[in-house]
């Protein structure tokens, strides 16, 4: 399967599997969907259930659409977090 092999199209990601291996990396199967709807949907909701668009995450967009580089930031929304 496709999906075995991917590990993402993070750069940084890509990188730091070749400078420390994958061995020192994991994947994880959260929910299988039926659609790419559903998976855009359940892709979203955990990033922003769980911060993944911080900048110590490897996540650089949503559902490859909203790039996290592009948003604005103030000191406010840094302290509001869900």
């Amino acid at each position: 399967m496709p999906w075995e092999k991917y590990w993402g199209s993070s750069k940084d990601l890509i990188a730091d599997m070749k400078t420390m291996g994958k061995e020192h990396f994991t994947k994880e199967i959260l929910k299988v969907c039926d659609s790419s709807y559903e998976l855009s949907y359940h892709e979203i909701d955990q990033m922003v259930r769980h911060n993944w668009l911080n900048d110590k995450c490897y996540n650089q967009n949503m559902s490859g659409r909203y790039f996290k580089s592009k948003l604005k930031h103030t000191d406010e929304d840094r302290s509001n977090t869900i």
